[in-house]
């Protein structure tokens, strides 16, 4: 839509939305979910004309109605960071992330916010911030690709003393995780270390999709 096309899609948007929410008002709704479906629907939708156009004043003003999830302190920051007022976003960010922690939110999670929260804070000059929170996070859920946002924050003269860091803490995890970094990063002597080391009973119980990569960069 064209800048006049999108006005009269939000104000067609909007009326809908207030009159779901004022037949709805009569019940007393404890967060996002609890509206009904008319409610919530149409809330998304100006969430996301308000996610176009930038505009975070009316998306803060539609959380005050219907309450605020870690998807919208998410898509708040998102918003600050085009506007390149990184500080703010940081705000939302970390706002979201407390949310997180308090609750179960099911549709409403922010899944960027851990990630978003690394870039702000890069952006704004706290790289080992950034770098501990990347490490913080590989060592709670070992993958190749927590092994990859780790290695966005690390210069490349320290890239070898992290990567043997994460080949260590990895072995310490899962078997699959073990197989699965080696053979992204190509450590082939400790990937065939360990697979010698496995009975075929655990290799048998691993998913082919970790087993055939593995068994294919061997050969």
């Amino acid at each position: 839509l064209n800048r006049k096309g999108l006005s009269v899609f939000e104000i067609s948007i909007r009326s809908r939305f207030d009159e779901a929410f004022t037949a709805a008002q009569s019940e007393i709704a404890e967060g996002i979910d609890a509206y009904p479906y008319a409610v919530r629907q149409n809330a998304d939708i100006l969430k996301q004309i308000y996610i176009t156009k930038k505009d975070v004043e009316s998306y803060l003003a539609q959380c005050e109605k219907v309450g605020t999830t870690p998807r919208d302190c998410e898509n708040i920051a998102k918003i600050y960071k085009k506007k390149h007022l990184p500080q703010d976003a940081l705000i939302w960010a970390d706002k979201g992330i407390g949310l997180e922690e308090k609750d179960t939110w099911s549709n409403e999670s922010g899944r960027d916010l851990s990630t978003l929260r690394r870039e702000l804070l890069n952006d704004l000059g706290q790289k080992g911030d950034a770098l501990e929170s990347a490490w913080s996070e590989f060592k709670a859920y070992p993958s190749e690709f927590s092994y990859d946002e780790l290695m966005k924050y690390i210069s490349k003269k320290d890239r070898k003393h992290w990567h043997n860091r994460a080949i260590e803490e990895v072995k310490k995890a899962s078997l699959p995780k073990t197989l699965e970094l080696c053979t992204k990063t190509k450590e082939w002597e400790i990937l065939a270390e360990c697979i010698d080391a496995c009975r075929h009973e655990d290799l048998e119980s691993i998913s082919h999709y970790t087993t055939e990569k593995a068994a294919q960069e061997l050969e």
